[in-house]
């Protein structure tokens, strides 16, 4: 499942792209799949960001080796990626906070078929091409 899921999010299709321009999220006329476009750039972004904040942390724990301009241009990346990051993860709490159906997916690792039917209408034949 995991390696499905990592092809999913590596593949933007067009209503991916259009999903993100906010007009046509509800239009009804898009065909998502079960991840958005939003998650499939949050999951870009993340999947960059740690090897920076390891690559960086790394340079910061052996800071002493080091001249201070690697010092100083770990420190200013490492703490910039850190508050970005910590951005994206409180966006996504309140995200959940705001919306029960995800919250309880996140809790509980399941959606109910109504909402993938409604929301990720993609998924949704996916689902039951497997079914068959």
């Amino acid at each position: 499942g995991l390696r499905r899921d990592l092809r999913r999010l590596g593949r933007f299709l067009d209503d991916d792209l259009l999903w993100l321009r906010a007009r046509h999220r509800r239009s009804g006329r898009l065909r998502i799949g079960k991840f958005n476009g939003g998650q499939k750039l949050n999951a870009v972004l993340v999947g960059a960001a740690l090897p920076v904040m390891f690559g960086t942390g790394l340079l910061l724990h052996w800071a002493t080796a080091l001249p201070d301009r690697y010092r100083t241009g770990a420190t200013f990346v490492h703490d910039w990626g850190y508050l970005a990051l910590a951005l994206l993860v409180a966006g996504h709490i309140v995200k959940a906070l705001s919306d029960p159906v995800a919250l309880s997916a996140m809790l509980r690792g399941r959606v109910p078929r109504r909402w993938v039917r409604e929301e990720h209408p993609r998924w949704d034949d996916e689902l039951d091409a497997g079914d068959r």
